[in-house]
């Protein structure tokens, strides 16, 4: 069974495209990776795929009962 699903998931920042029509699911017990040269959009990819996990917009589906968590690159503390 699938945990997360996205379809179709296209991200631009300006004039740079990081992701272009990408699908994929990520299965019970799978364990993945994302990886890509400094710069080339890991974090806003992730970031992009929570906020869209957060307000339940398309193209990302989760689970029943899954929980998903992200710690942001440079979190903002209380202090």
């Amino acid at each position: 069974m699938s945990l997360l699903s996205i379809s179709h998931l296209t991200i631009d920042r300006g004039a740079k495209l990081l992701v272009s029509d990408a699908s994929f699911s990520i299965h019970n017990h799978e364990k993945v990776a994302l990886i890509g040269r400094n710069g080339s959009g890991k974090s806003t990819v992730l970031a992009t795929i929570n906020d869209g996990i957060a307000s339940k917009a398309e193209p990302i589906v989760i689970q029943r009962g899954a929980r998903i968590s992200y710690l942001a690159q440079n979190p903002a503390f209380n202090r």
